[in-house]
């Protein structure tokens, strides 16, 4: 008998608690987050679609969690689809095929708006493993004054988006309901980006020993998601995680190891989570896509310190093979 081994991917949010009624976010020195936010629910009985598109744009979609907080109601969800790919011109092509929309066409410097029926929106395949070059595959058929050609007639324009059509990535559900509720549902996923590090400006007096101590704790977000008025999260520790399945394209820095030292703008103690720490600010705060920012946890006044001075002598090393040198009288 042959055994069967199914690919699996596994998400285990142990140890942090979730914040009832609010968003939060718990960044990890990993250069990712896992993002708590509130979605109203008001269903219907039967089968009712949700859709939420307040989403970060690296999201993992296998990572999607939608609960009930308190655990009195369990949700049957039946369906859970992500839609976050980027859309690209061939994919608002597809989007309309079978419609007439404007194609503007550019000669002499003079434009000329052309309408054309998209017959068929076309394919295209991957020319290389780096996903940036295409060809291709089916043409695009567009029928221009009662002819058809495999070549588009100009620019498209296309008509504002309806129905299940987003430009934005969201994630939509189909939950069963024996009888109307309603309820303020969890939502968790994780979601790639972001990260955090620990900044240290000391601050000396040319006559004085004592010196000024300031920590700051450093977001950059780049989640392609803003939060407003979000309770935060730290968590330091060296951490081990599978990749997922499909890695997002998010920027590379951010990824070196750093552990963090509580002070007294965090005015709680860090607490142990096995062989990590999580911190947690005091007050909400916003952070915008794109934006970084930083909040103070350490500021220290008076403390004693030491000059040393270090003389490396290897730094000024002659080297033999340098004829300038000066090497003095014999």
């Amino acid at each position: 008998m042959k055994k069967l081994f199914l690919p699996i991917a596994l998400t285990i949010f142990a140890g942090l608690e979730s914040t009832r009624g609010e968003t939060s976010l718990t960044i990890y020195n990993k250069d990712f987050a896992v993002i708590r936010d509130v979605l109203k629910l008001d269903l219907k009985t039967g089968t009712n679609e949700i859709r939420f598109s307040d989403v970060a744009l690296f999201a993992e979609p296998s990572s999607m969690i939608l609960r009930d907080p308190t655990g009195k109601i369990e949700l049957q969800i039946q369906e859970q689809a992500f839609r976050g790919k980027a859309v690209t011109q061939e994919t608002m092509l597809a989007w309309f095929e079978g419609q007439t929309i404007d194609f503007l066409h550019h000669d002499e410097g003079k434009t000329t708006v052309i309408p054309g029926k998209i017959i068929r929106s076309g394919r295209f395949k991957i020319r290389d493993s780096g996903g940036d070059q295409k060809e291709p595959a089916i043409q695009p058929i567009i029928e221009v004054d009662g002819k058809t050609q495999f070549e588009l007639p100009g620019t498209p324009r296309f008509p504002p988006l309806t129905g299940d059509k987003t430009i934005k990535p969201e994630f939509v559900w189909k939950i069963g309901a024996s009888k109307p509720v309603q309820l303020d549902a969890e939502v968790a996923y994780m979601a790639y980006g972001i990260h955090w590090f620990a900044d240290y400006n000391i601050i000396t007096a040319e006559d004085s020993d004592l010196v000024q101590v300031l920590g700051w704790m450093t977001i950059d977000n780049e989640t392609g998601k803003s939060f407003e008025n979000t309770r935060l999260k730290f968590v330091a520790g060296m951490l081990f995680k599978m990749g997922p399945r499909a890695k997002p394209s998010i920027p590379e820095e951010g990824t070196t190891e750093r552990v963090i030292t509580t002070g007294s703008y965090i005015n709680n103690q860090a607490k142990e989570l096995d062989e990590y720490y999580v911190y947690t600010h005091p007050t909400p705060i916003s952070l915008r896509d794109r934006e970084e920012k930083q909040v103070q946890f350490l500021r220290a006044e008076g403390v004693q310190s030491k000059k040393i001075f270090v003389y490396n002598g290897a730094a000024n090393e002659i080297h033999s093979s340098d004829s300038s040198a000066d090497l003095g009288p014999d």
